[in-house]
C-alpha cells in the first residue's frame, strides 16, 4: 500500500512539473518526482526505474544549479502615453491580466506612473499606478508574465529600484481594489501590509 502511494505520488509530482510555466518550479517539481521514483524503484526492486530516474535527478540538480548561478540583467523602461508596445503586451496577456486585475484601468494619463521591467531584454513585468499629490501611488497593475513569477521582478522594482520610485515622487504604494489571492501572497512577500478590516495593502518607501 505504501509502495503504491509513493509510486502515485511520484507520477503526480512529474505531472505537476509539466503544468507549471516557471522554469524554476518545473525543475523543482521534476526533481521531487524523480527522487520519489528512485525511492519507489528500490522499494519494489525495479532497479531500471531507479537508475533512469536517478540519471534524470542528476540532470535536474545540474540545471537547478545553473539556474541559480545564472546572472540576469534587469532594467526599468518608462512607458510613454499611447505606447504601441504596451498595448500589444496588454492585448496578448489580456485574459491573464483580467484574472489578476479585473478592475484595472490601463489608460496612461498625466498622473499615471507606468513602466515595464525588462529581464534579459524580455518584458517580464508591467507596472501601472496613479500618483496622488500626497505621494501615494495607487497601483492599477503589477503584472508579471507566467514564465517569470519568481518574485524577482517585484524585488527589482520595490527594493533595488526603490530610489527611482522616490525620485518620481512616490512615497507610498497602495493597492485598494479587489485582490486575487495569489497576488495577495505576492504583496505580502514584497513587504506590503494589509490594513485591518480592509482589502487595502500598503507599502511605505520612506
Amino acid at each position: 500500500m505504501i509502495n503504491e502511494i509513493i509510486g502515485y505520488s511520484a507520477s503526480l509530482f512529474l505531472g505537476i512539473s509539466l503544468l507549471v510555466s516557471n522554469k524554476f518550479k518545473f525543475r523543482w517539481w521534476n526533481t521531487i518526482g524523480c527522487l520519489t521514483f528512485v525511492i519507489y524503484g528500490f522499494l519494489i526492486n525495479a532497479y531500471p526505474v531507479s537508475l533512469a530516474n536517478g540519471v534524470l535527478l542528476i540532470i535536474n540538480i545540474y540545471q537547478l544549479i545553473r539556474l541559480y548561478q545564472s546572472k540576469e540583467k534587469f532594467e526599468l523602461l518608462s512607458i510613454p502615453k499611447d505606447s504601441a508596445l504596451v498595448e500589444k503586451f496588454i492585448n496578448f496577456y489580456n485574459n491573464d491580466i483580467k484574472k489578476f486585475f479585473p478592475e484595472a484601468n490601463t489608460t496612461i494619463q498625466s498622473n499615471t506612473f507606468a513602466l515595464v521591467v525588462l529581464r534579459n531584454m524580455v518584458i517580464a513585468n508591467l507596472f501601472i499606478a496613479n500618483i496622488k499629490t500626497n505621494g501615494e501611488a495607487e497601483i492599477e497593475i503589477d503584472y508579471t508574465i507566467p514564465e517569470y513569477r519568481d518574485y524577482k521582478s517585484g524585488q527589482f522594482i520595490f527594493e533595488k529600484e526603490k530610489q527611482y520610485l522616490i525620485k518620481n515622487g512616490i512615497t507610498t504604494l497602495t493597492y485598494h481594489k479587489n485582490i486575487h489571492p495569489i497576488h495577495q501572497r505576492f504583496l505580502t512577500k514584497m513587504g506590503f501590509v494589509k490594513e485591518i478590516n480592509k482589502q487595502s495593502f500598503i507599502k511605505s518607501l520612506i
